[in-house]
């Protein structure tokens, strides 16, 4: 009997000494907090403070973590912790009427922070349907310029074949052909030698002598 006795006695007495230790060590997380919030640094604040609740969950360090919150624009999570204050600490607390006002503030506060943001969203979803718009339409103007070059190349290329099959169909005039030429050059020829035969008297150009005077032999005198 006196053994279990002695056992529970030091359980109790390393219990209280593990919650002596606990609120110690809460202690110095609360003080470090406190200087952190002084000089503006609230995430730094708000992390000191929820380590020393993890150790020692007091109601007051719920009303500072609320404090951190606040200050770093979070009202919705400042919400949640100024009503667990209230649920927690006592009914004669001195910070109880402060934080009733404050979770009206907070409230209000939150409510246009979420407005905000759903204007912001329609905002933003407006802007990209105008950009999906936009970028539709200079598709479809690519798209009209593309369809144009191919039916501008298609019609030319039409063209070409048209010409090439006309070409390649036309029959050649008979003056077109080599020979023909030829065969008036050789007939041109032949007749002005037959008219000067038959013509003998035929005034012509006679040609120069040596010493610069007129060789009549063999024409007209």
């Amino acid at each position: 009997m006196r053994l279990a006795w002695f056992v529970v006695v030091i359980t109790v007495l390393a219990s209280a000494t593990a919650w002596a230790d606990s609120k110690e060590e809460a202690r110095e997380h609360t003080k470090v907090a406190a200087q952190h919030y002084k000089l503006g640094r609230f995430q730094d604040a708000l992390d000191e403070y929820s380590k020393a609740y993890e150790l020692v969950p007091a109601a007051p360090l719920l009303f500072n973590i609320a404090q951190c919150w606040r200050n770093l624009g979070n009202h919705e999570r400042a919400v949640f912790f100024l009503e667990g204050y209230l649920r927690e600490a006592k009914a004669d607390a001195s910070n109880r009427p402060i934080a009733q006002e404050l979770v009206v503030e907070e409230r209000r506060l939150y409510q246009e922070q979420q407005e905000q943001a759903r204007k912001h969203a329609a905002e933003e979803r407006q802007r990209q349907d105008e950009s999906e718009q936009d970028r539709r339409a200079r598709e479809a103007e690519e798209r009209k310029l593309i369809e144009a070059r191919r039916l501008r190349e298609e019609e030319e290329a039409r063209r070409v074949s048209a010409l090439r099959k006309a070409e390649a169909s036309r029959m050649p005039k008979v003056w077109e052909k080599w020979w023909f030429w030829s065969v008036v050059g050789g007939v041109a020829i032949a007749g002005g030698a037959a008219a000067w035969y038959f013509n003998p008297d035929v005034t012509t150009v006679p040609p120069m002598g040596t010493l610069g005077t007129a060789d009549h032999r063999g024409g007209t005198p």
